[in-house]
């Protein structure tokens, strides 16, 4: 009987913080350019630009799907989704001809007419921001922008717009019905804000006071925590000015500033901006976990030679702990934008008997079933047929040389699972390794 050797690859990580994280090139493949704007669930929104693509459209707003890695056009006009929620991908129509006019449109996931929700006698609108049939940005009405929040289940609409903001208010973050944006008070000076209630036009007001002259805005929320930024750091609050956390990484020496765009739960994604040389101030994508200490540089994954920039515009932790970030990536020399997903998954960790542990490990990965806990949100890969060639798996060199059945004769690209762990071999100090695990799977008319 024929059988292949499947070697189980490890691959020291430089930067620990890296462990576990993935990304994903999610750029169509008839696209200029692309980006993602906003996640939730199964769905990420965003825009894809052509210069040869459907008639008469140089961008088009655009659903993403997480889980199938593919993309389906919201509209056939010129258009931009900002947010995504359950029911609802958010953003704008650009007005023909016009590019600097828009109009605030809505599309609804289970299918349907776009909507468009320009307010009565407003100039122009945007939406920004979408939670449950909640949707939120900005509508200017005879010169100043209006922070504005639509009800889509009623019809309802809230213009949060207050007597200080000498020029203008927008909100840019919803979680349920409360809101976080920013206020122009006027001389070039905004202040984040929070919203606790949207029917409510109180609010308040984020900005410590400490930076006057370089202000704040807040750009999202979830639950109890707001992100934005104070000055030229990230920002994180809990609600209150004096709850104010700054999650600029100022041991860098290179870092000049930072912003935090997206937040869920315990998680704060966005950028920071590089001062490496004259001329060349590349931003990185970045998260972090509550604190400056937990920075993370989530451009590090990526291939120096190919991106140049990169931004991470929101993020989103399913009900176990796996963290999806979205984004894009900016190509060297001045090329476009590429759509990115930057994903963490959470380990499935098991114990198994010391004694020939890799063949237990083995048969857990081919045969078994994921655990209990996980049971509802994976599936397995491997074809039901697939089988171990022979009962022990032996280890040679530190390496588990896995022999599975003729019905296994070709390696499929993706990845089918990670494991992080520490080893701490004699001559070497402990460190961190990835095992990344391949499907192997029989190609159509494949004999023994």
């Amino acid at each position: 009987m024929k059988a292949l050797i499947v070697t189980l690859l490890s691959a020291m990580l430089c930067q620990p913080c890296i462990a576990g994280w993935q990304v994903t090139r999610a750029n169509p493949l008839d696209a200029d350019w692309s980006q993602l704007m906003s996640v939730s669930g199964r769905y990420a929104v965003g825009e894809i630009a052509y210069t040869s693509g459907p008639p008469n459209v140089t961008v088009q707003a655009a659903l993403y799907d997480l889980k199938m890695g593919t993309w389906k056009a919201l509209d056939t006009r010129d258009t931009t989704a900002n947010a995504v929620s359950d029911t609802w991908a958010a953003g704008f129509l650009y007005q023909p001809g016009n590019a600097s006019v828009v109009k605030a449109t809505a599309w609804p996931l289970a299918g349907g007419p776009a909507r468009d929700l320009q307010p009565t006698g407003a100039l122009t609108s945007k939406l920004t921001s979408a939670s449950g049939q909640l949707l939120a940005g900005s509508a200017q009405f005879s010169g100043k922008i209006h922070a504005y929040v639509w009800d889509i289940a009623t019809g309802q609409q809230y213009d949060l717009h207050p007597a200080a903001a000498l020029s203008g208010s927008s909100v840019s973050g919803l979680d349920g019905n409360r809101a976080a944006g920013t206020l122009g008070l006027g001389g070039g000076v905004t202040h984040a804000v929070l919203w606790n209630d949207v029917a409510n036009e109180d609010y308040v007001d984020l900005d410590p006071g400490s930076l006057p002259y370089y202000g704040s805005e807040a750009l999202a929320l979830s639950g109890g925590s707001q992100v934005g930024r104070l000055g030229k750091s990230a920002a994180l609050w809990h609600g209150t000015a004096e709850s104010y956390v700054a999650l600029h990484p100022e041991w860098i020496p290179t870092a000049l500033s930072s912003i935090a765009r997206g937040v869920d739960k315990n998680v704060q994604v966005g950028l920071v901006v590089y001062g490496i040389a004259y001329g060349n101030v590349p931003t990185h994508a970045s998260v972090w976990f509550g604190s400056a200490e937990s920075f993370c540089d989530l451009h590090s994954l990526l291939d120096p030679s190919y991106y140049r920039d990169s931004v991470a515009n929101d993020v989103w932790v399913d009900e176990i702990g796996n963290i999806y970030v979205v984004g894009y990536g900016a190509v060297v020399n001045g090329g476009p934008a590429e759509a990115l997903v930057w994903t963490y998954l959470v380990p499935d960790q098991r114990w198994f008997p010391v004694t020939n542990p890799a063949t237990y490990v083995a048969e857990a990965l081919i045969d078994g079933a994921p655990s209990p806990w996980l049971a509802a949100s994976v599936a397995t890969a491997f074809p039901e047929q697939l089988e171990l060639a022979q009962r022990d798996v032996p280890v040679r060199s530190g390496i588990a040389q896995v022999s599975l059945s003729d019905t296994a004769l070709e390696i499929e690209p993706d990845v089918l699972d990670l494991d992080v762990h520490e080893v701490a071999p004699p001559a070497e100090d402990a460190h961190l390794h990835l095992d990344v695990r391949y499907l192997v799977v029989a190609p159509p008319g494949a004999t023994a």
